[in-house]
């Protein structure tokens, strides 16, 4: 009877698992076009209403990958968003015959994930432009390993956001 039970929870974690893999592969394909977009909004020759366009679907996929994390569970148990934590299955008869199974936050507004985000010292709003003689940009940032990181940029007069981004991206991916 205990081996019986011992097989339904190991059934259990199994089928935890392949839920939680499902959501998975579907994150990874979702990442693999933020990419793919990310390179193709990198390319000099978009205007800035294909910028647009390009960023308003990061934004939905992002919201997508959110979506997923919440809303992935099992047994009435999110398994994606951080709150289930590590569990034990039992898998064996006898005592100490059990598994742990770790499921960590997949929100990407998490900081494990990478989710960061970066605010100027002086807002600027959406029409701005790089202004005649300031066309030295530097940026200090840490990055992922806790390093002090320095980007220095040199704009042209008139260059909109996009533009910078795009000389900010042609440098580092720390960004």
């Amino acid at each position: 009877r205990g081996l019986d039970v011992a097989v339904r929870n190991a059934n259990d974690g199994i089928s935890i698992a392949q839920t939680a893999e499902g959501a998975m592969n579907e994150t990874t394909n979702i990442l693999q076009r933020m990419r793919d977009l990310s390179l193709q909004s990198a390319n000099g020759s978009n205007s800035k209403a294909e910028r647009v366009a390009i960023q308003e679907e990061v934004t939905a996929l992002n919201d997508e990958l959110n979506r997923i994390a919440e809303t992935t569970s099992f047994g009435g148990n999110k398994l994606l968003n951080g709150t289930h934590g590590a569990k034990s299955f039992q898998i064996g008869a006898d005592n100490g015959e059990a598994v742990m199974l770790e499921l960590k936050d997949m929100r990407s507004d998490n900081k494990m994930m990478g989710g960061v985000s970066y605010q100027a010292e002086s807002g600027k709003g959406k029409d701005w432009n790089v202004a005649q003689g300031k066309n030295d940009l530097k940026i200090n940032l840490t990055d992922s390993y806790g390093q002090e990181q320095e980007i220095n940029i040199s704009a042209k007069a008139g260059d909109d956001i996009e533009e910078l981004a795009t000389y900010i991206n042609g440098q580092t991916d720390l960004v």
